[in-house]
């Protein structure tokens, strides 16, 4: 073996490591949904699910949002290579669903194949509270403003 092959065997030893104990979900999915690619330890921890229960799935039995569809035929279909951010809710393989954050990115693999990379992970209560908090927010401003303008003309 010359230095360099083991260069390359060292490196895909680590990048190994990292992607089997990284504490956020990856998943590859191909243009068909389909998972062809997950971090065991994550998935089994956060969701229950086996790397063999998830590989050949279709990524819309899992994850449950309102734009699923239009998001990932814009994504996939049209092969759009770019980076997204997106909210959902995953299926765990109790029937319960917990939300995630996912970045999500098209790529082109060696074959020339388009696929979509999601890393992702649980989005703690708070966090989607305060979400929740400024979309009410901003529609509760203009009622704000209206009220207090109605008390301006009732005073004068």
């Amino acid at each position: 073996m010359t230095r360099l092959e083991f260069k390359i065997g060292e490196n895909e030893n680590r990048r190994d490591l990292i992607f089997k104990n990284f504490p956020d979900l990856i998943e590859i999915v191909n243009k068909d949904f389909k998972i062809e690619y997950v971090n065991e330890k994550a998935h089994f921890e956060l969701l229950g699910y086996s790397r063999d229960e998830l590989i050949g799935k279709k990524l819309n039995k899992l994850i449950i949002t309102e734009n699923f569809n239009i998001f990932f035929k814009t994504f996939i279909k049209n092969s759009d290579v770019g980076e997204r951010t997106l909210e959902f809710q995953m299926k765990c393989k109790d029937d319960h669903y917990i939300y995630l954050e996912g970045k999500i990115k098209s790529f082109i693999d060696i074959d020339g194949l388009y696929k979509t990379l999601i890393v992702s992970r649980e989005i703690p209560e708070p966090k989607r509270k305060v979400k929740k908090t400024s979309k009410e927010k901003k529609k509760i401003l203009p009622l704000k403003r209206n009220i207090i303008s109605f008390r301006k003309m009732l005073t004068t």
